[in-house]
């Protein structure tokens, strides 16, 4: 088999794609041990991930009196979120998850357990000129001219400003049967979708309790 490596747990013959890096070599994904030690990795990168942000915001507050931006904002109430190019990226992976896990993949409970923390999503919608919003505030004024009558907003501000309808349809504009029947048909051959599976694996994995292996001494 090409591409292979031999397991350092068991010493059985296993792909690099079905195998994780373990000690000194890579090892089948089924081991208990080597589920352990992708957990602790996670949790480590996620570590240093999170302590890199924290000190950019010290420093962002030591020199300029105000925390960073974590992410992309609400141009209207300056909230920070997610673009929607995002959020459909983690409702593809939450599909993913519940068929997994064989979950009823319609069932909206389901799906929202799998999705992960709420963000607000910013989405580009389309706003009349003589809208409040615009008419308002200059500095949206501004934005929604270089935007060609858009403003990226977050579906709070829609709520409150009464931009539900454009909020959402910019959100999941409609698509024509021919089109969405051609995508169906390319979309499991795309890469996108065995990184949505990769991703999915991953997360489950990362969700599973640690478990000690016999013989290890707890940290």
């Amino acid at each position: 088999m090409a591409n292979t490596v031999n397991c350092v747990v068991c010493k059985a013959e296993v792909s690099k794609r079905q195998s994780l890096a373990y000690k000194d070599g890579r090892a089948c994904r089924t081991h208990p041990e080597v589920q352990v030690e992708a957990q602790k990795r996670l949790a480590e990168e996620e570590n240093k991930r999170l302590a890199k942000v924290q000190a950019e915001r010290q420093r962002h507050v030591k020199m300029y009196g105000s925390p960073v931006p974590l992410g992309p904002e609400c141009w209207s109430c300056r909230k920070s979120g997610i673009y929607s190019r995002e959020h459909w990226l983690r409702m593809m992976v939450a599909n993913e998850k519940c068929a997994l896990k064989k979950k009823n993949v319609l069932d909206p409970v389901a799906l929202r357990e799998e999705y992960g923390e709420l963000k607000l999503v910013l989405v580009l919608t389309p706003v009349p000129a003589k809208h409040p919003l615009v008419c308002n505030h200059p500095e949206l004024a501004m934005m929604h001219s270089m935007s060609v009558g858009h403003l990226c907003i977050c579906q709070e501000c829609a709520k409150r400003n009464g931009l539900v309808k454009e909020w959402e349809k910019a959100l999941s504009p409609e698509i024509s049967p021919e089109v969405w029947a051609n995508w169906m048909k390319i979309a499991p051959l795309m890469p996108v979708d065995s990184i949505i599976q990769t991703i999915a694996k991953i997360e489950i994995i990362a969700e599973q309790p640690i478990v000690q292996v016999a013989g290890e001494t707890p940290a």
